[in-house]
């Protein structure tokens, strides 16, 4: 009788009345005045906006101790949030990073997730940051390069109040893949604050512990309506460099161009590019039998890299086993449900690339992708062809990944599976992985 009463506890314990703050909905306001973006938010237009309040500490499940208030408007041209941070030792706010898109993770910040198509999955939702010294950090879905000409410029500020601190933010809906359907739209959104001098992540919509979200529990921006313009945007980068090499006049000149037809597609194209003042991520030396995967900062590579981009230990596709390139071409974007890119790239005299992706949201709980990558270099001729399954039932997730390959007469194929379980504050994960002898991937990576 008594270890029955104290399991009962332990599972309410555990698995604790969270129902009301998850996938919590706010009204979308249009504002014909909106703010100056300085950070100090005494502007009129807040005093009447929807406010987000009561943040939730994903560690314990339980409210923030120093609690966030997040403030948001929008018209025709961009998005409008504010944050009034509460901070019971101010003298303890930290914020260092003064590089714009460098590392918050020891920084007081805050920051909004929006996810125009509402797929409460992490595919779609693009995160803004911004640290208590002003210092912004960008996160779009489908990837962008780091230059503003190709991102998308937003702007935000911050203030120092008594309480402890404020932002300010201007999103402009052009940054982000938008959809087209007419009307008003529900946008996937939610609200966070990390502070560092007590570990804290916290969230207007709860989404669970670090390290195992569950963005099925974002909220919801309610009635949105936008004048959609279609318009062809283009942009267009050129470089030319001089000098002297032995004595002799030397000069070289590239150039990028990108095109966008509508909201949700994108095409870009590059000729000889130069890839040589691009900072790349640092690689590090770890005890360890197994090659790492580092993030590729070229623009060409980054422009759609999360519909390009392979997931999991295994990528069939790995850009930084690629170097100098003469020439590439993408198109890359989203209709619906699906998420669809095309790549080709070469070294003319050595060796070409095509790369093919798709991606399917089967049903709420279940998304399905493939890949088709062909690589010829001199006699190498390879082809790889991969599968992955996603699902999400309650507290159960699962990955299932498929793939193939050949290299000349040479075949080999990979399985790998990953089961999670979240109950509460209790998790459990376990995975497999097999690959053949004969499975090669010439410019993906196999760590193992």
């Amino acid at each position: 009788m008594w270890l029955t009463c104290f399991a009962l506890l332990l599972g309410l314990f555990l698995i604790g009345d969270l129902g009301q703050f998850k996938c919590r909905r706010i009204e979308a306001v249009k504002t014909d005045n909106p703010p100056k973006i300085d950070g100090k938010l005494d502007d009129p237009c807040w005093k009447n906006a929807p406010k987000a309040s009561n943040f939730i500490d994903s560690s314990s499940a339980l409210p923030a101790a120093n609690q966030t208030e997040a403030l948001i408007l929008y018209d025709d041209n961009c998005l409008y949030v504010a944050f009034k941070c509460f901070d019971s030792n101010p003298q303890n706010i930290i914020a260092k990073e003064t590089k714009r898109d460098g590392n918050p993770w020891n920084d007081d910040f805050v920051e909004v997730a929006l996810n125009p198509f509402n797929t409460k999955r992490r595919e779609g939702r693009n995160t803004f940051k911004v640290n208590a010294i002003g210092t912004q950090f960008t996160q779009i879905w489908s990837g962008r390069a780091e230059k503003a000409e190709w991102k998308g410029n937003w702007l935000a500020a911050v203030s120092r109040p008594e309480f402890g601190w404020t932002a300010e933010m201007a999103i402009p809906w052009n940054i982000m893949e938008m959809p087209s359907k007419k009307g008003p739209i529900n946008i996937g959104i939610n609200f966070a604050r990390y502070r560092p001098s007590s570990d804290t992540f916290s969230f207007w919509s709860y989404i669970g512990r670090r390290g195992s979200f569950r963005f099925e529990w974002d909220g919801e921006l309610v009635g949105v309506r936008l004048k959609r313009k279609r318009e062809l945007e283009i942009k267009l980068l050129g470089y030319i460099l001089g000098g002297f090499d032995e004595g002799k006049a030397a000069g070289r000149a590239g150039l990028d161009l990108k095109l966008k037809p509508s909201p949700q597609v994108s095409l870009l194209f590059t000729l000889n590019p130069d890839f040589s003042n691009v900072e790349q991520e640092v690689e590090t030396i770890d005890f360890s039998y197994f090659e790492r995967a580092y993030s590729d900062r070229r623009p060409f590579f980054m422009e759609g890299s999360g519909i390009f981009g392979m997931e999991g230990d295994v990528k069939p596709f790995y850009s930084r086993r690629i170097g100098a390139i003469d020439a590439g071409l993408k198109l890359f974007g989203r209709a619906g449900r699906t998420s669809f890119g095309w790549m080709s790239c070469a070294d003319l005299d050595r060796w070409n690339l095509l790369l093919m992706c798709a991606g399917r949201d089967l049903s709420k709980n279940i998304t399905g992708r493939g890949s088709y990558l062909r690589y010829d270099e001199g006699d190498l001729e390879s082809d790889v062809l991969s599968v992955r399954l996603r699902w999400r039932v309650k507290g159960l997730s699962g990955e299932l990944s498929l793939s193939g390959s050949r290299e000349g007469r040479r075949k080999g194929s990979s399985v790998s599976a990953i089961l999670s379980w979240a109950l509460g504050r209790v998790f459990a994960r376990g995975s497999f992985a097999y690959i053949s002898p004969g499975y090669s991937l010439p410019v993906g990576l196999l760590p193992y």
